[in-house]
């Protein structure tokens, strides 16, 4: 886990640059604002991150995609649907798998 100071003067760009964040790590916590001393226009968020949770996905996702340039089959079981975007940008398919589905896919077959 590691600790991001964000400093800021305007609330549009604290949302903006936490949005960014977001999108680059895991986000365990956003801290309380806190204004600057004094007459100082900044005010202060601290963000938790975990960044090896991110950096594990992203090895796992380039995994998939150098079997795939390989021509090798691969099956994703993703309960969070976190490779959909990623099978279907290589001409994947994604089966669903809900139990009100018709498909249903053994993966010990």
């Amino acid at each position: 886990m590691i600790k991001i100071r964000l400093t800021y003067a305007d609330d549009e760009e604290k949302d903006i640059a936490i949005e960014k964040i977001k999108e680059s790590f895991e986000v365990l916590n956003i801290s309380r604002e806190y204004k600057g001393r004094g007459n100082s226009q900044y005010s202060n968020v601290y963000i938790d991150v975990d960044v090896e949770n991110k950096v594990s996905n992203i090895n796992k996702k380039v995994d998939v995609m150098r079997r795939f340039m390989k021509d090798k089959t691969n099956v994703i079981i993703d309960p969070d649907n976190e490779y959909s975007k990623l099978v279907e940008i290589v001409g994947g398919k994604v089966v669903p798998t809900d139990y009100d589905n018709i498909t249903k896919f053994n993966p010990l077959k």
